[in-house]
């Protein structure tokens, strides 16, 4: 199953007790399709709340034959509310498992500074006050390029955790928007896997780069494992987009 989200209203992906979830919200909607099926939809990433994605795989689990997958679809399509929309379902016959196929994962973070606000909350799109020095901000991001311990960069670690990773890209880009009247700076950020908030603390400390609060030494210090200075924050989540995934 292939969709893409709206992640304002939405603690991430994954069902959780008490609270709205993309999953489950899916999943309320194909139970109402088939009552007496029982099924399990499994996502290609958890993701962080208020985390929105353009293109996101899930693989349905279902004891119910479905005869004809382009009108499930739209049936489907017709009950979910209008931030969630499944693009398309495929049978698949041999086994499958999303998270370690998904070979490529590309984000971009939006964001507005003082220089193009022209709002206070605009969706998708993080904001900031200030006016940001956007070239040494590139600079900063071309220094996560690479394959780095990323070991500063992880929320609530687990234990024995492995922090390497390697960024492909992560590149400074300008995209113009209809709900907007200005043109929205994002960072585009390719890589094969990232660990919880790694992307938001990336942003974090380019936006305290520009600020005048770390330098970009800093930033080439903070992958070696002795390196103990707090140069990251985790940007808000409502900026980040799943934008493409490729599975192998």
């Amino acid at each position: 199953m292939e969709l893409k989200f709206q992640g304002a209203a939405y603690h991430g992906w994954q069902r959780q007790d008490g609270i709205p979830t993309v999953q489950q919200v899916i999943e309320d909607q194909i139970l109402i399709l088939t009552p007496n099926a029982r099924f399990h939809l499994i996502g290609c990433s958890r993701l962080d709340a208020r985390v929105s994605a353009n293109q996101y795989f899930a693989l349905l689990v279902i004891d119910e034959e479905i005869l004809n997958c382009e009108r499930f679809v739209e049936k489907l399509n017709q009950i979910l509310p209008s931030d969630i929309e499944i693009l398309n379902l495929k049978i698949q016959s041999q086994k499958l498992s999303l998270i370690s196929d998904a070979k490529k994962k590309i984000y971009q973070y939006h964001f507005v500074d003082q220089s193009n606000l022209i709002q206070d909350s605009v969706l998708n799109c993080s904001v900031f006050k200030e006016q940001l020095n956007l070239d040494l901000m590139r600079e900063g991001a071309r220094m996560f390029e690479g394959t780095k311990s990323f070991h500063n960069y992880c929320y609530r670690p687990k234990k024995d955790q492995n922090f390497i990773r390697k960024i492909e890209y992560f590149r400074l880009k300008i995209s113009t928007r209809e709900d907007l009247v200005n043109p929205v700076h994002f960072f585009e950020i390719e890589g094969e896997g990232f660990m919880r908030y790694q992307i938001r603390l990336m942003i974090g400390t380019l936006i305290n780069l520009s600020n005048k609060k770390i330098t970009l030494t800093d930033i080439e210090s903070s992958f070696n494992p002795d390196f103990k200075k707090q140069i990251a924050f985790a940007v808000p989540a409502n900026g980040l987009i799943l934008e493409k995934i490729e599975l192998s």
